[in-house]
Protein backbone atom coordinates (compact mmCIF):
# COMPACT_ATOMS: atom_id res chain seq x y z
CA UNK A 1 0.00 0.00 0.00
CA UNK A 2 1.44 3.48 -0.67
CA UNK A 3 2.82 4.51 3.01
CA UNK A 4 1.98 7.87 2.64
CA UNK A 5 -1.65 7.50 2.02
CA UNK A 6 -1.63 4.79 4.49
CA UNK A 7 -0.54 6.84 7.07
CA UNK A 8 -3.13 10.17 6.43
CA UNK A 9 -6.20 7.41 6.45
CA UNK A 10 -4.13 6.05 9.95
CA UNK A 11 -4.30 9.43 11.50
CA UNK A 12 -7.67 10.57 10.54
CA UNK A 13 -9.57 7.61 11.48
CA UNK A 14 -7.54 8.28 14.99
CA UNK A 15 -8.46 11.63 15.15
CA UNK A 16 -12.19 10.59 14.96
CA UNK A 17 -12.99 10.50 11.43
CA UNK A 18 -15.83 7.70 10.84
CA UNK A 19 -15.39 7.87 7.02
CA UNK A 20 -12.70 9.59 4.58
CA UNK A 21 -14.15 10.11 0.79
CA UNK A 22 -11.50 10.21 -2.06
CA UNK A 23 -12.16 11.47 -5.24
CA UNK A 24 -10.55 10.97 -8.99
CA UNK A 25 -11.50 11.79 -12.63
CA UNK A 26 -12.90 9.57 -15.14
CA UNK A 27 -9.61 8.37 -17.67
CA UNK A 28 -7.45 8.68 -14.16
CA UNK A 29 -6.26 5.32 -14.26
CA UNK A 30 -3.31 5.34 -11.90
CA UNK A 31 -5.56 7.52 -9.11
CA UNK A 32 -8.59 4.94 -9.16
CA UNK A 33 -5.59 2.06 -8.86
CA UNK A 34 -4.28 3.40 -5.88
CA UNK A 35 -7.77 3.83 -4.19
CA UNK A 36 -8.66 0.55 -5.07
CA UNK A 37 -5.47 -0.98 -3.86
CA UNK A 38 -6.71 0.81 -0.62
CA UNK A 39 -9.48 -0.65 -0.31
CA UNK A 40 -11.81 2.24 -1.01
CA UNK A 41 -15.23 1.40 -2.13
CA UNK A 42 -17.78 3.56 -5.26
CA UNK A 43 -19.78 6.27 -3.39
CA UNK A 44 -20.57 8.23 -6.50
CA UNK A 45 -20.30 9.37 -10.11
CA UNK A 46 -20.67 13.24 -10.55
CA UNK A 47 -21.11 13.49 -14.29
CA UNK A 48 -19.61 16.14 -16.52
CA UNK A 49 -18.23 17.89 -13.28
CA UNK A 50 -15.60 19.43 -14.98
CA UNK A 51 -14.28 20.96 -18.49
CA UNK A 52 -10.79 20.33 -19.88
CA UNK A 53 -8.99 22.84 -21.52
CA UNK A 54 -10.16 21.35 -25.10
CA UNK A 55 -14.10 21.99 -23.35
CA UNK A 56 -14.56 18.00 -23.32
CA UNK A 57 -16.73 17.46 -20.12
CA UNK A 58 -15.12 14.95 -17.10
CA UNK A 59 -16.75 13.01 -14.67
CA UNK A 60 -15.84 12.74 -10.95
CA UNK A 61 -15.76 9.71 -9.30
CA UNK A 62 -15.83 9.64 -5.67
CA UNK A 63 -14.59 6.78 -2.95
CA UNK A 64 -15.23 6.13 0.68
CA UNK A 65 -13.53 4.44 3.05
CA UNK A 66 -15.46 4.11 6.70
CA UNK A 67 -13.70 3.20 9.61
CA UNK A 68 -14.54 -0.10 10.28
CA UNK A 69 -13.85 -1.53 6.69
CA UNK A 70 -9.99 -0.03 7.57
CA UNK A 71 -10.08 -2.18 10.74
CA UNK A 72 -11.45 -5.24 9.06
CA UNK A 73 -8.83 -4.60 6.21
CA UNK A 74 -5.74 -3.80 8.00
CA UNK A 75 -5.83 -4.46 11.78
CA UNK A 76 -3.46 -1.30 11.75
CA UNK A 77 -5.42 1.59 13.89
CA UNK A 78 -4.67 -1.17 17.48
CA UNK A 79 -0.91 -1.12 15.98
CA UNK A 80 -0.88 2.80 15.97
CA UNK A 81 -3.15 3.32 19.11
CA UNK A 82 -0.38 0.95 21.01
CA UNK A 83 2.42 3.49 19.72
CA UNK A 84 0.70 6.41 21.04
Amino acid sequence: MPEALTCVIEHLFSIGYENIVCSYLDGNIKAKKVLDKLGFKPYMIIEDEYKSENGTLIDEYKTIMTKDNWLSKTGRMQKLKDSL
